[in-house]
């Protein structure tokens, strides 16, 4: 098979410009769509951040909250079995701490165990309310995580595409069109050279018909007509002179 020719080349440029330019295309696409994976993978990972720290708060007050109720409890035991006690003397009059009486420690033990009561009622419906919140900050962190593991994911993909895919395609195919254009400037170059070939051929010839004709008037003109015409006279005569 021959050399390409130009048309043939012109064709083949023109294609692979084409292959390269969709090449070109895709591997744009994927940086953008990288850019916005590792955008949504930076904001995820704040917000887990964020929320850890808040989980960790959370974890703290419910801790506080779980101390206080048993402290709160072993406050009301401590009440209840005060009331068990047997009777004894008041420390403040020295008399029998009876129903009635006015300095009943049966009725402080109620007191603290009805407020050790309320107060335990308290901190339950806001431990049940930290709760409720703790799990609605897990199952966000949950999502987040899940948004990260899909930017994680996606930006793998991403990856492995260009260095598996496109960037080798458009390693060779670049390499292919610079081979093809390259082979484009040589045809060009050549053409030219023959063209100034030709044109060098054609002053060539030129010169020599111009030197050929200026040779030839130059031999039927060495003499002036005149004078060759004299010349022929005097000849003449001379040779009449002698009898010839």
């Amino acid at each position: 098979m021959g050399p390409a020719t130009s048309d043939e080349i012109e064709e083949a440029i023109s294609s692979i410009s084409d292959q390269l330019a969709l090449i070109t295309e895709e591997r744009t696409n994927l940086h953008l769509e990288r850019e916005a994976s590792t955008d949504q993978l930076n904001r995820a990972e704040s917000q887990i951040i964020a929320l850890d720290e808040l989980l960790s708060r959370y974890h703290l007050l419910d801790g506080r909250y779980a101390s206080d109720l048993e402290r709160l409890d072993f406050v009301a035991e401590g009440a209840h079995y005060f009331q068990e006690l047997q009777e004894t003397r008041c420390p403040l009059c020295d008399q029998v701490m009876a129903g009635a009486h006015e300095h009943s420690a049966e009725a402080s033990a109620e007191s603290v165990h009805q407020s050790a009561r309320a107060e335990a009622g308290k901190i339950l419906g806001h431990r049940a309310d930290l709760a409720a919140t703790i799990e609605a900050v897990a199952s966000r962190m949950q999502e987040w995580d899940m948004q990260a593991a899909a930017a994680k994911a996606n930006i793998l993909r991403i990856e492995d595409r260009l260095s598996q895919a496109v960037i080798p395609s458009f390693t060779e195919v670049a390499a292919r069109l610079d081979n093809l254009v390259n082979q484009r400037i040589e045809l060009e170059r050549a053409s030219s050279e023959r063209d100034q070939i030709r044109n060098l051929s054609e002053r060539k010839r030129q010169i020599e018909i111009a030197l050929d004709t200026k040779e030839e008037k130059e031999t039927w003109e060495q003499l002036p007509a005149k004078a060759l015409r004299d010349l022929c006279s005097e000849i003449e005569t001379i040779l009449g002179r002698l009898g010839w």
